[in-house]
């Protein structure tokens, strides 16, 4: 076990060293979730321009990443 280990180990560090990491890459670019936060700003009638399902589908993603996305932007400019 500690073989496996320290081989596992030695591969993740290896992998660091060229620049890899490991995890499921982003379903949103930066780019994307500015966008996004764009469209959900209110018009003149006060009414944001897209609905959070309308955004998911323009992007194929679906309605929680984009509100998680835009929550968590929101918060970190805030």
């Amino acid at each position: 076990v500690s073989t496996i280990r320290a081989n596992t180990m030695r591969g993740l560090e290896y992998a660091r060293s060229q620049g890899r990491y490991g995890g499921r890459p982003k379903a949103l670019t930066p780019a994307k979730v500015k966008e996004a936060i764009a469209w959900r700003a209110p018009d003149e009638s006060g009414r944001p321009k897209k609905t959070y399902q309308e955004i998911a589908d323009l992007f194929d993603v679906s309605r929680h990443t984009i509100m998680r996305a835009v929550k968590t932007a929101e918060g970190s400019h805030g």
